[in-house]
């Protein structure tokens, strides 16, 4: 597993089992391997999805092409995913 795909299975992990709100649901170091399999698999399968952009998230990345200063990759990736999401995202999720 890389470092990227653990960053998305625990965002989906904590969206859905918090365990500061629930004290009963365990942290992710914590969680069974088992449980984390399954979702280490949802967080692939998304990221392999995206993997194609559509249409919207191609328009968004050659948006930010303006002036005669190319945009960093940082910026591109920031604007083609809030594209896929339809909507801004400033900072982590959950911020």
């Amino acid at each position: 597993m890389t470092p990227d795909i653990d960053r998305v299975a625990k965002a989906i992990y904590y969206d859905f089992c918090s365990p500061l709100h629930d004290t009963e649901k365990p942290f992710w170091s914590q969680l069974r391997k088992d449980a984390k399999d399954f979702v280490v698999s949802q967080a692939r399968a998304g990221m392999i999805e995206l993997r194609t952009p559509s249409e919207a998230m191609l328009a968004a990345g050659d948006a930010v092409f303006t002036g005669e200063n190319p945009p960093t990759p940082a910026t591109i990736w920031a604007a083609m995913m809030d594209a896929a999401l339809g909507e801004t995202v400033t900072g982590k999720h959950g911020d």
